[in-house]
């Protein structure tokens, strides 16, 4: 069957193409996006090496072991505006990531740990209840220190790690 266009449509119907095409541009941006940031790493990084290796035939831990932390998160919001499933962590990554890259960019985390704050945190409901199991913070002090970006986002860290790692031995 042809449309007006000249296109023939045989394994699917025209308006399933459409449908595809309209709901998964992302997939077509993503796929090159991360395929030219891997390649540009090929020639001068610490994983030129895995890269070389694995040029043709990448898994989805090679991919995440040469990615920045940054794309990975791309990846990551990807993959669960794909598939919907339950589970996400996408709304605590900023925390995840800010935490990560004050670590990996040597600033003074500890000094940000005294008051008064410059900036003030609200926690989610989700970490809220997390922290409230456990034992010996007074309620008063757990929301005072929570209000701390630093200690919000490790406690957001933790809380990331605790749901996403399902192994308990590296738990």
């Amino acid at each position: 069957m042809k449309n007006k266009s000249g296109i023939q449509f045989n394994i699917i119907k025209e308006e399933e193409a459409k449908n595809f095409l309209t709901y998964n541009t992302y997939y077509f941006k993503i796929k090159p996006y991360i395929r030219n940031k891997i390649i540009n790493k090929e020639r001068n990084s610490a994983c030129s090496d895995l890269i070389v290796k694995y040029r043709n035939n990448f898994a989805i831990w090679n991919i995440v072991e040469v990615l920045s932390f940054s794309d990975f998160t791309k990846l990551y919001k990807m993959y669960y505006d794909k598939y919907e499933t339950k589970g996400s962590m996408e709304k605590y990554l900023w925390s995840v990531r800010f935490l990560r890259n004050a670590a990996a960019h040597n600033n003074c985390l500890l000094n940000s740990l005294k008051i008064p704050y410059s900036k003030r945190i609200t926690p989610s409901k989700e970490i809220i209840n997390y922290v409230s199991k456990i034992d010996g913070i007074s309620r008063n002090s757990r929301n005072k220190k929570m209000k701390n970006p630093v200690i919000h986002d490790f406690v957001v860290t933790l809380f990331v790690f605790y749901n996403v790692v399902t192994s308990k031995k590296i738990k």
